[in-house]
């Protein structure tokens, strides 16, 4: 094990290394109770502070304390750096969690109540953790610029000459400790010699007790097996006690309480010149270092000047206007006359100075006035020399206003903090409302899962990314998954051409939260522009005119088939249509054979769908999605 010191933060460290395996159980718990504690990540034990005890516990357990291998900069760098890798950590975990969930309204919608009251709670859990995630975050990123901020701060020549001013006050303060020990171990060596004023010697315990009284008060326990008492002792208390109370009981005997002094004050002279020494060296080291900065140690503290005060006079005038501590407007004061006498037998708390004008300052003092109390008068020295009052000063406006703007203009040119990118999104979360939660239970909704409705949207706008005008039909929008999964499409293959979406749903409360989320709350791209509608989309009259449609019908008795037969009215030429329906043959067979109808018109083809694909919506229906292309 090998023990280190370093002045610049006062640290003991313990350093041991691997081949010496684990500390054993009893060095453990001295270490621990020295007050040391275990770095882990930097695999050494530090103790916080310099003390006597903790460094010979360490010269015991290692032998001697060298020098710290590290500087404090090197130390403060590789601490930030630590902190910027947990904060790293942290936003990715933030950053993830946004990425799944968004930062803006959260839509959970769905069929069963429980599995949407659940799927809220889960949503609102996941919103808290990412803002902690950030928050932790950002509480590392500023951990690790205040690690390197306070190693700079610490090595600046302004800091190190008042932290040598504190350790040499800290040093004055144990230099005091043990010259009073050695003073008084002196006197209760002495107890013979002491005598009265008038020379006459002192009785030994009388000059304990005097000692005792006056100048020491050390205090320990006396207990009847260590003090047997004697005849002429008055009480068996056991407890802490002074030296004068056991003197003064006959608990201890004068040479007795005289062998304890002198014990505690030697601990304690050797015990503060340990603190002596140490503080001269840490002044020596700090003094040295400061030379090589190039500054040198200011002798004394600097006086401060006298603050200059306006003239005080002595004139007869009724009322004079002051400005009181207590108002900065001016108040009128009667004014008394009485001599300098008077005026001096009068308590300070009773008197004082007023400025009067901003030209000078008046005498004044508290006299009881004619049925109004005790009230502050100006005073008029009559055996004293009179003054000329002189003209107010007046304050120039038009300075003052100048200096107004110019205080105000340094101000607008101080650089505003600029927050960083994790600043702006704790804050952003922060400051703003909290991100809403909105739960609804609709009928027959089964919501696409996003990677699907990723492959969906893709199939879908495959054949039309050059387009100049896209009109895009979404008839049973749901919570709106095949939409966003339309918007992040059309960044995905940079479509440049005009692009509008129509969305259709029958439930009222999913038409209210799709217009907050794609027509207020989020941010589409420029060139799409979303519309929703609340109507049964199979009384909605068709309107060929549609490029894309993208759909996932409810599947009970066999609606997912009307509403695929119903939206190919829509489909404009060379239009492309993709729709999920339920995996049977008496939901294919009827769609094969609308498409033979057309006579080649329509071209169909399935693709199959995994199997547990809508289990997180509460269904094991098997599914399949089937993409159509109208070629006349």
């Amino acid at each position: 094990m090998r023990a280190t010191y370093d002045p610049n933060d006062n640290k003991l460290r313990l350093r041991r290394s691997d081949d010496e395996g684990r500390m054993p159980d009893e060095m453990y718990a001295e270490v621990r109770a020295a007050g040391f504690i275990w770095a882990p990540l930097q695999k050494l034990w530090v103790a916080p502070k310099w003390t006597p005890e903790r460094f010979d516990l360490a010269v015991r357990l290692c032998g001697e304390v060298g020098d710290e291998d590290t500087t404090l900069v090197e130390r403060a760098v590789e601490r930030a750096e630590r902190f910027e890798e947990y904060s790293a950590r942290r936003e990715s975990d933030g950053d993830r969690i946004a990425s799944e969930i968004g930062t803006g309204p959260i839509i959970v919608a769905g069929q069963d109540p429980h599995r949407v009251a659940k799927a809220a709670d889960k949503a609102k859990d996941a919103q808290a953790k990412m803002v902690d995630m950030w928050s932790t975050a950002l509480y590392w990123q500023r951990r690790a610029a205040g690690a390197l901020r306070l190693a700079k701060y610490k090595d600046k020549p302004d800091v190190r000459i008042r932290r040598i001013k504190g350790l040499e006050a800290d040093l004055r303060k144990h230099r005091r400790a043990r010259d009073n020990s050695e003073k008084l171990r002196k006197m209760w060596g002495n107890l013979g010699a002491m005598r009265h004023r008038d020379g006459t010697p002192l009785a030994r315990l009388e000059a304990a007790l005097a000692i005792s009284n006056y100048f020491d008060h050390t205090s320990q326990c006396f207990t009847l097996a260590e003090y047997p008492r004697s005849e002429m002792c008055t009480s068996n208390y056991e407890g802490q006690q002074s030296l004068w109370s056991a003197l003064d009981k006959y608990v201890i005997t004068e040479d007795q309480a005289a062998h304890i002094a002198i014990e505690a004050h030697t601990r304690t002279i050797g015990y503060s010149q340990r603190w002596v020494e140490h503080y001269e060296f840490r002044i020596a080291y700090e003094k040295a270092m400061l030379d090589e900065q190039g500054v040198e140690m200011p002798s004394s503290k600097p006086k401060k000047s006298a603050k200059a005060q306006l003239p005080l006079l002595n004139y007869r005038q009724a009322k004079i206007a002051c400005v009181t501590r207590w108002s900065s407007a001016p108040q009128e004061l009667d004014q008394i006359e009485m001599t300098a006498a008077e005026y001096a037998r009068i308590h300070s708390d009773y008197k004082g100075t007023y400025v009067s004008g901003g030209s000078h300052r008046v005498r004044v003092c508290m006299r009881a006035g004619a049925g109004d109390g005790s009230r502050m008068k100006a005073v008029f020295i009559t055996d004293s020399k009179v003054h000329q009052r002189p003209a107010d000063v007046v304050e120039d406006a038009a300075k003052t206003a100048a200096a107004q703007d110019a205080e105000l203009k340094r101000r607008m040119e101080q650089p505003r903090y600029v927050l960083t990118p994790l600043e702006e999104k704790v804050y952003g979360v922060k400051n703003s409302a909290k991100p809403e939660v909105v739960a609804v239970v609709a009928h027959q909704l089964f919501p696409t899962p996003a990677y699907l409705a990723e492959e969906i949207a893709a199939a879908a706008l495959k054949f039309h990314g050059d387009a100049e005008r896209i009109r895009i039909l979404e008839p049973s929008a749901g919570k709106g998954n095949l939409v966003t999964a339309i918007q992040d499409e059309i960044r995905a293959q940079l479509i440049q051409g005009d692009v509008k979406l129509r969305a259709i749903d029958i439930n009222p409360d999913l038409c209210r939260l799709l217009r907050r989320t794609f027509c207020e709350s989020s941010e589409p791209p420029s060139n799409l522009t979303v519309e929703v509608e609340q109507r049964d989309f199979l009384e909605v009259p068709p309107e060929p005119v549609y490029d894309v449609i993208v759909m996932n019908p409810p599947f009970v008795r066999g609606a997912d088939v009307r509403h695929i037969l119903h939206a190919l009215k829509f489909l404009a030429i060379g239009g492309t249509l993709v729709a999920i329906h339920a995996r049977s043959d008496n939901r294919r067979v009827p769609l094969t054979e609308y498409f033979d109808a057309c006579r080649g018109a329509l071209q169909a083809q399935w693709h199959e769908i995994a199997d547990d694909a809508f289990e997180d919506a509460g269904t094991s229906v098997r599914t399949e999605y089937v993409v159509v292309q109208r070629v006349s």
